[in-house]
C-alpha cells in the first residue's frame, strides 16, 4: 500500500470536541477553543463541536456545530446539558464514526465516557486549570469545594487520557489524585501570532479613544486574588507621584474589582486608574499595543501558563512579571521581560518607574519578546500536537506507520 493511501486511511474518522463554556464571551478560554478547532480544519480534519444551545459563539469556528438543548435556568442548564450531551455524541457518533472525542473538563464526564465506550473510541479530557484552587481562592464554601473535589475525582476515574496545559498541573493532580494507569500528556497553550502582533501605537490609541500623550500601564485579566490586582492599584499611587503623565488601565472583571475601585478612591487616584471592564477579545490587541508597560503577576500554581502572558509577549509588549518561565521555556530578565523576584509594592512600583524612563531597555524587550513567542508558541503547533495525541490514543500514527 502506498504512503498516500495509508495516510488517507489513518485520517478517516473525524474529531468530536465537547465543552461547556459560555461561548458568547470573547474571552481567552473561549477563543482557545475556536483557535484550536480552526487550526484542525486547516489541517484537513473533520471536526464536530458540541456546545450548549444557550451559549452560542459570537464568532463561530469553521467547523460543524451541534447545539445541545438546555434551559437557561441556574443549576439546571449545566446538568441538563450534561445529561443530553452523551445522547447527542452517541447519535452523531453512530452516523459519523469519529476516531476520538476531545473534551474540556466538565462537572460530570461519565455520560460522555459511556458514549465513547459504546462507540469504541477514546475520550481525551483537557485540564487547563485547577478548578478547586480557583474556587478556594475565590471564597467558595468548604462544602462546595468538597463536592467539586468528589466530582473531579470521579471524572478522573472514568477518563483514561488526560491533556494538561502545563507540567505544574500534572504535579498538582498527581499529588491530589495519584493518577495511576492514566495516559498523561502536556500540551502548552498557543497564541494567535497574527492577531497579537506589534502594531502602530498611535493607531491603537486612536482606536480606543485614548490620549496619545499619556503613558499607559495596563493589566488585562481577571480580578481574582491570584492576579494581585489590589497590589497593582497601590503601586499605581507610587508611580503617579513621579510620573504625572502615567495612567493605569485595568481591563477585565472579577470579585476583587470593587475592592480595587475602593482602594483607588481611598488613594484619590480614581481619575488616573481607569477600570475598563470586560472587553471583547478582539479589543485586547489594541490595549496591548497602546500600552507602554503591561503587568502580569501570578500567585499559586502557575508560573506563566496564562494565555494573557503569551498575548502580551506576542504583541511585543514590555511586561513586568514575577514569572520565571512559560511552560518550561526560560524567560530571560531584561531580554524577554522585566522580572520582579518578589511580589511586593516597592518592587512592582520601581520596575514600572524604571521602564518608563529606560526606553532603550524597553525597546530591547519589545523586540525579543516577539521573537521568543514565534520560536516556541503558536496555535498551529498546539493543534498539531493534539492531533498526534488523538491518533496515538486511537492506535494510529500520523506518519502512516
Amino acid at each position: 500500500m502506498n504512503t498516500a493511501a495509508l495516510t488517507k486511511k489513518n485520517h478517516t474518522g473525524g474529531i468530536f470536541y465537547t465543552c461547556y463554556e459560555d461561548l458568547r464571551a470573547e474571552a481567552a478560554w473561549t477563543v482557545h477553543i475556536r483557535e484550536v478547532v480552526d487550526e484542525w480544519i486547516k489541517k484537513g480534519e473533520d471536526v464536530t463541536l458540541f456546545i450548549p444551545k444557550t451559549y452560542p459563539f459570537t464568532r463561530p469556528p469553521r467547523c460543524r456545530i451541534v447545539c445541545v438543548p438546555t434551559i437557561d435556568i441556574r443549576f439546571i442548564r449545566e446538568y441538563l446539558y450534561l445529561f443530553l450531551l452523551p445522547l447527542y455524541v452517541l447519535g452523531h457518533g453512530i452516523k459519523r464514526r469519529p476516531r476520538a472525542v476531545y473534551s474540556r473538563e466538565m462537572a460530570l464526564m461519565s455520560g460522555v465516557a459511556l458514549a465513547c465506550a459504546l462507540l469504541g473510541i477514546p475520550l481525551i479530557m483537557e485540564i487547563n486549570g485547577s478548578m478547586l484552587l480557583e474556587h478556594a481562592m475565590g471564597g467558595t464554601s468548604r462544602v462546595k469545594i468538597i463536592i467539586l473535589r468528589a466530582l473531579q475525582h470521579f471524572n478522573l476515574r472514568v477518563v483514561k487520557h488526560l491533556v494538561f496545559v502545563n507540567a505544574e498541573l500534572v504535579d498538582m493532580f498527581q499529588k491530589t489524585y495519584r493518577l495511576k494507569d492514566k495516559s498523561i500528556h502536556v500540551v502548552t497553550n498557543g497564541v494567535n501570532t497574527e492577531l497579537f502582533s506589534p502594531k502602530d501605537r498611535t493607531t491603537a490609541i486612536e482606536g480606543l479613544g485614548l490620549n496619545p500623550h499619556t503613558q499607559y500601564i495596563t493589566f488585562v485579566g481577571s480580578f481574582y486574588p491570584h492576579s494581585h490586582t489590589p497590589l497593582i492599584i497601590h503601586a499605581a499611587s507610587l508611580v503617579i507621584q513621579s510620573h504625572p503623565n502615567a495612567v493605569f488601565l485595568m481591563v477585565g472583571d472579577g470579585e476583587e474589582r470593587k475592592l480595587c475601585e475602593t482602594i483607588a478612591a481611598s488613594l484619590s487616584i480614581q481619575d488616573r486608574v481607569v477600570f475598563c471592564g470586560m472587553r471583547p477579545h478582539g479589543d485586547i490587541p489594541a490595549f496591548i499595543n497602546a500600552s507602554s508597560i503591561l503587568v502580569y503577576l501570578i500567585a499559586g500554581y502557575s508560573s506563566g501558563a496564562s494565555l494573557k502572558m503569551l498575548e502580551y509577549l506576542s504583541s511585543g509588549g514590555v511586561v513586568v512579571s514575577n514569572c520565571s518561565d512559560i511552560h518550561g521555556k526560560a524567560l530571560v530578565d531584561g531580554t524577554h521581560y522585566y522580572r520582579i523576584a518578589d511580589v511586593s509594592l516597592d518592587s512592582l512600583a520601581e520596575a514600572i518607574k524604571t521602564l518608563l524612563v529606560d526606553t532603550e531597555s524597553a525597546e530591547t524587550i519589545r523586540r525579543n519578546a516577539r521573537e521568543f513567542i514565534l520560536r516556541h508558541f503558536s496555535w498551529e503547533k498546539t493543534a498539531g500536537r493534539l492531533i498526534d495525541i488523538i491518533d496515538t490514543t486511537n492506535g494510529r500514527k500520523r506518519n502512516g506507520s
